[in-house]
């Protein structure tokens, strides 16, 4: 799939994949879908590893880790035995690692305004999942949960977020104050970003999604920048800032997303973007905001 077919710059629409898992209806963007194969009969087993972890597999010359899903969301008694369940693996990519997930069967691909993706905390309060970040109603009859896949990546691969912090201890960026705005929608790598830049000296403040980022900025004028992921409910960050540079044109802005192809950086640039970052490359970020400060 080209990089530019689901996502203009700014229009706000989404392209996900719908997919089942015992029973649930999942959705992923289809730029963090490698591809969908066939669950194969064996799986090389890992000592010592999570429950949701089933085993390994090589695909196209890698080795790639595959994730029970139904059993990391505890839909699924861990201790069953793996057995191919005539079902499908779906390779994805987040922090330029590919990992398969188990699901069940692959049904719909939906283009979608953002703002019909709904806070899942905003819905469901305490009954949701920590997991569940949104949820989307193509029509007045379908829900399709948005997880949180980076927050689950993180569990399950701690390292990953230790080795890029571990990268940034050299950093000599002073904060001093400044004001940087993080629109971020897994709480996960918000929480990560916070830390670190507070670290710095920078005053944070956060928003969980691009309409409440876009309310927030518009709450204050000194800006030092704005840091924002594209995929977030109510207004993706591509719009966000197209906004941001209507409003304010010389509000330096980042895109940090996990969709770090070559399309989304051209986007980002159309739409007025200071710079493009992929997730969770904390040592180029930073590099980023001492180029822009």
């Amino acid at each position: 799939m080209e990089p530019g077919s689901y996502l203009k710059s700014g229009t706000n629409e989404l392209k996900i994949m719908e997919f089942s898992s015992a029973g649930l209806h999942f959705g992923l963007n289809v730029l963090k879908t490698s591809r969908v194969i066939s669950a194969p009969q064996q799986l090389t087993g890992v000592v010592n590893s999570h429950p949701a972890v089933s085993g390994l597999i090589e695909e196209q010359g890698l080795v790639v880790p595959i994730i029970d899903l139904a059993v990391f969301l505890k839909m699924r008694d861990p201790d069953q035995e793996y057995k191919p369940r005539g079902g499908r693996i779906l390779i994805t990519e987040f922090f330029r690692r590919q990992n398969g997930f188990f699901i069940d069967k692959v049904h719909y691909l939906h283009t979608i305004l953002w703002e019909r993706v709904f806070d899942a905390e905003e819905v469901l309060g305490n009954l949701g999942s920590p997991y569940v970040i949104g949820i989307v109603r193509p029509d007045d009859k379908t829900n399709i949960l948005l997880l949180d896949y980076e927050k689950i990546i993180l569990e399950l691969s701690p390292e990953i977020r230790t080795q890029e912090l571990n990268k940034a201890q050299d950093c000599r960026i002073t904060g001093a104050g400044r004001k940087v705005l993080i629109a971020e929608d897994s709480q996960a790598v918000r929480d990560m970003l916070a830390v670190e830049l507070s670290e710095m000296g920078f005053e944070i403040i956060t928003a969980k999604d691009g309409k409440q980022a876009l309310n927030i900025f518009h709450e204050h004028e000194d800006w030092a920048l704005v840091i924002t992921d594209v995929e977030m409910p109510q207004l993706e960050g591509l719009s966000l800032t197209k906004l941001i540079k209507e409003a304010r044109p010389k509000t330096p802005v980042i895109v940090y997303s996990s969709i770090g192809d070559i399309g989304m950086k051209d986007r980002a640039r159309e739409v007025g973007a200071n710079a493009h970052v992929s997730k969770l490359d904390i040592e180029e970020l930073i590099g980023e905001i001492e180029k822009i400060l």
